[in-house]
């Protein structure tokens, strides 16, 4: 099983470097294809197998969303170690760090409902507002509510979402460039987060995709927990 994932993100690695690489830029790649017409649609339905489904429904897409965002995160980082070319190494990495925060956010998300589900038993989760947010730090801390324990996990998990927040407290540093940050902040009023990651220096991306397999090994742990309690509550006496 290990060495099938293995070779589906080393496979899929080396065909996403190949877009950049081929023509050294992705706009030549764009270059080479037909022009739009009127009847071109985004969504086309396909009989082949080696296509995608895009199941929006309740059945499996939960499971989907979560893993495509954890899984895009890793295979990025993948690209990036393997990659002798600097526009993969230092573009793909902001991809990277988006996915993987909203892989965050999503399972930090689907734990509270399932525990606030586990304890109301009504199906009602209006009143909890944290689920509204995109603020990790507030998912964090609504979410240790319900892990009735503290141990050196959980103290080292925290410290390390606190490290993220420092320096993407609203989930737009790694999603925005920093023109478009410039500008929302002055439309907002805001300021421009003091707290930026350091320039000019190069950032180590096995340590990166490690934190981020010992963040998702946690945070399942966490998920499971949240079905069991929730499902334990749903049992007759």
């Amino acid at each position: 099983m290990e060495e099938n994932n293995a070779n589906i993100y080393d496979t899929f690695s080396r065909l996403v470097e190949k877009t950049l690489t081929d023509d050294g830029d992705l706009f030549n790649a764009a270059m080479s294809i037909p022009q739009l017409t009127k009847e071109d649609q985004l969504f086309v339905e396909s009989n082949s197998s080696s296509d995608s489904f895009i199941d929006t429904t309740k059945s499996t897409n939960p499971i989907m969303v979560t893993n495509g965002f954890i899984c895009t995160a890793i295979v990025l980082l993948d690209t990036i170690k393997s990659s002798s070319n600097n526009l993969v190494r230092d573009s793909y990495i902001f991809p990277a760090l988006f996915c993987f925060r909203h892989y965050l956010e999503l399972t930090m998300k689907k734990s509270i409902i399932k525990f606030s589900l586990s304890i109301s038993n009504n199906g009602d989760t209006n009143q909890n507002d944290n689920l509204r947010t995109h603020t990790l730090g507030k998912l964090w801390a609504e979410l240790k509510k319900y892990i009735d324990y503290i141990d050196d996990e959980v103290d080292n998990v925290d410290r390390l979402i606190k490290e993220f927040i420092k320096y993407d407290s609203d989930g737009t540093q790694f999603r925005y460039d920093y023109e478009l940050n410039s500008l929302l902040a002055t439309k907002q009023q805001k300021n421009l987060k003091k707290d930026q990651l350091p320039l000019h220096c190069l950032y180590d991306i096995d340590n990166l995709k490690t934190r981020f397999l010992q963040l998702y090994r946690f945070f399942e742990g966490i998920e499971d927990l949240a079905y069991i309690a929730y499902d334990n509550s749903n049992q007759e006496p």
